[in-house]
């Protein structure tokens, strides 16, 4: 081969490398670019979808709306929207649920902005309210539309009373016994079903029949009655505004823990007759008039206690005054209560009655004319307490029970009528007048207004007091026991809360330790405990 051969054949060898490695590096190159080309394409990409999608909205400066959730039994619960703001305060106007609510605002509750509902807890019986949630944010606030919220009556954490010593049932519908639960124990409800009443006691919780508890009113239907129990500070009986001694101004026996250290009442009554007892009370607001109850169940030994003293004074001649009744507010003042004893009053003794001889005696022995009844004393001058309660047409027994009544099982109510500015309608005598005056067949028109709401609802009278109703069927269906002492609050109550421990008095044990039944308990500054 010649030199010139070899050399042409080198270079095209050479040529042939120089292209390989030309167009791998080419080759590189235009990937580089390709891949900057890609990565440029995603960023431009994620620059336009962040473009694309705005920042998360901010909470709007406006007021919250707001909803009321009931949870029964008078349980309520609110809940609201977010919005933008500092904090939340939750206010309300609270009234009767008669009225037209209004006022000024209260505040219940300051929450965090992140708060968005509250538990009300439990509610007052047949009561208005008026709620709204403010968003206060600086110095600007935003108010929520008001909330109404009507409540009705409830059982739940009523205060009861057993009437009899009664089984405590594990279930409602079971029979299963847990215990007995002595009569007059002061319990809380804590759920009523089947036609039971869920409680706590010693021997643990269980269910008692609920047709044989008195219940608390006051707990149960609130404020759509009011009541003045006046045996349980300055009893109102009187013989026509004649005070009887030893029992007008006076507490009667049996009414010793009634009146509670806040000037409220216990007003115990048989569940089942409480229960008719709401609709004659709605009736009763629906026309414009409130029931005012003066007395419910009653024990026997006040029963007792008030025929036995009024007796002793009927052959006394009555004192030269009236009595003038002590209102509750004037008594835990101080003020006098007005009683008087038979000290200091003349007894009446009548004549002696004619004597004659019986003609056609044969040992010629002297009988007495027919005398003249002690009971209506012979000088028409002589006003004796015998003759200014009964007249000449009664007895004793016809105003006042001796072996027993009605109120001793707990069906009987006695009871007037206010207006709804808590002005008392005038009857023909004032409340628990013990005389002839009282009778129905004496009624003026506002008694029959008051007979005219309770009959209709099931309610029985007597003939000698307007003021007396009381429950027919259900004292012949039930057959209820006469309880003989008067009830005490003391014991366990719950709320929604929790558990706290009442006194007589109706205060509470609160900041401290201490021992109940044989157990410590300690209790916070409101008196709650987590022991029980």
């Amino acid at each position: 081969m010649s030199k010139k051969k070899i050399i042409i054949i080198s270079c095209s060898v050479i040529a042939v490398i120089i292209a390989a490695v030309l167009g791998v590096l080419w080759s590189r190159s235009a990937h580089k670019n390709e891949e900057t080309v890609t990565v440029e394409a995603v960023e431009v990409t994620t620059e336009q979808v962040t473009e694309a999608t705005p920042e998360a909205e901010e909470l709007p400066e406006e007021a919250p709306v707001v909803k009321a959730e009931d949870e029964g039994d008078n349980l309520y619960a609110l809940s609201w929207n977010e919005v933008a703001c500092d904090k939340y305060i939750i206010e309300y106007i609270s009234g009767d649920i008669s009225e037209d609510v209004g006022g000024n605002w209260e505040e219940y509750k300051e929450l965090e902005s992140e708060v968005t509902e509250i538990e009300l807890g439990q509610l007052k019986p047949f009561q208005c309210y008026l709620f709204r949630v403010t968003a206060k944010s600086g110095s600007d606030t935003f108010e929520s539309e008001e909330v109404k919220i009507e409540t009705k009556e409830s059982a739940l954490y009523s205060t009861v009373w057993a009437t009899r010593d009664m089984t405590l049932y594990k279930t409602s519908d079971g029979d299963e016994q847990l215990g007995t639960v002595p009569v007059l124990s002061s319990l809380c409800v804590l759920e009523e079903k089947d036609g039971r009443f869920l409680v706590k006691t010693d021997d643990g919780e269980g269910y008692i029949d609920s047709n044989y508890c008195m219940i608390n009113l006051p707990d149960y239907m609130g404020e759509l009655c009011r009541y003045d129990i006046t045996n349980s500070y300055a009893s109102y009986y009187t013989a026509h505004n004649i005070p009887i001694p030893n029992v007008s101004g006076t507490v009667v026996s049996g009414y010793q823990d009634v009146l509670l250290k806040d000037g409220t009442f216990l007003v115990p009554l048989l569940y089942p007759v409480a229960k008719k007892l709401v609709p004659a009370a709605e009736t009763a607001r629906d026309q414009g008039y409130v029931i005012k109850i003066y007395d419910s169940f009653r024990p026997y030994c006040a029963t007792r206690s008030i025929y036995d003293t009024t007796a002793e004074a009927l052959n006394y001649i009555v004192p030269n005054y009236s009595y003038s009744r002590l209102y509750v507010e004037d008594y835990l003042n101080g003020a006098p209560t007005g009683a008087i004893s038979l000290v200091g009053l003349e007894k009446y003794i009548p004549p002696e009655p004619e004597v004659v001889a019986t003609e056609g005696d044969a040992e010629g022995e002297e009988e007495p004319a027919e005398e003249t009844s002690s009971a209506v004393p012979s000088d028409p001058n002589v006003i004796t307490y015998q003759k200014a309660i009964c007249g000449t047409g009664y007895n004793l027994g016809a105003f006042l029970a001796a072996s027993g009544s009605r109120h001793n099982l707990g069906v009987a109510i006695d009871m007037t009528l206010e207006t709804l500015d808590g002005q008392e309608l005038q009857m023909q005598t004032n409340m628990h007048d013990l005389s002839y005056h009282s009778v129905q067949s004496a009624n003026n028109e506002n008694a029959n207004i008051l007979k005219n709401i309770m009959e209709p609802a099931g309610f029985g009278m007597i003939t000698s007091e307007w003021w007396h109703f009381q429950d027919n069927d259900i004292k012949n269906q039930l057959q209820p026991s006469s309880v003989a002492n008067g009830v005490c609050v003391e014991g366990w109550k719950k709320d929604a809360r929790g558990w706290r421990y009442r006194m007589a008095d109706g205060t509470f044990i609160e900041n401290t330790t201490e021992s109940i039944n044989g157990v410590s308990y300690e209790f916070d500054t409101d008196g709650y405990t987590l022991d029980y």
